[in-house]
C-alpha cells in the first residue's frame, strides 16, 4: 500500500531500518533481529496484521528518478537512534519526497523485492 510509504505530516522522511547496519548475517538473522528491536526497544509498534517490505536502495533511488515526472532523487540517510529508552543501529530515513506525494510513495512500492511478516 502507498500509504505505508509515506512520510507523517510532521516529519521530513520516512522512517526506516537498513538491514545492513543490525551486524548479523543472513536474511531471516536480519528480520529477526528488526523484530527484536521493535519489541524489546519498544520505540515502534508492531502490528499482527504488519510486515517488512524489502527495498534494494540503488535500485529504488533509480526507479523513482527514471520513472518520476521531475525525475526525483530520493536519499536514503542512516540515521541510528541511540537514545536511554532506545538503541536502533539501524534506523535510517528516506528523504527526498513528503506526506502528499503520492506518486512516489507508489514508486516506492513498485520497487518492494520481499516482505516478511512483522510478528
Amino acid at each position: 500500500m502507498p500509504a505505508a510509504f509515506m512520510p507523517r505530516p510532521t516529519e521530513s522522511s520516512l522512517s526506516v531500518n537498513w538491514l545492513e547496519y543490525l551486524a548479523v548475517s543472513g536474511r531471516q538473522a536480519e528480520i529477526d533481529e528488526l523484530r527484536r528491536v521493535f519489541i524489546e526497544e519498544k520505540r515502534y509498534q508492531l502490528r499482527p496484521s504488519g510486515c517488512f517490505a524489502l527495498l534494494n536502495v540503488g535500485e529504488t533511488t533509480d526507479y523513482v528518478a527514471a520513472e518520476s515526472l521531475d525525475s526525483r532523487r530520493l536519499r536514503f540517510v542512516h540515521e541510528p537512534v541511540e537514545e536511554e529508552s532506545c538503541h536502533d543501529p539501524s534506523h535510517s530515513g528516506i528523504h527526498g519526497y513528503a506526506h502528499e506525494d503520492l506518486v512516489i510513495a507508489q514508486l516506492i512500492v513498485d520497487t518492494v523485492t520481499e516482505t516478511h511478516p512483522g510478528l
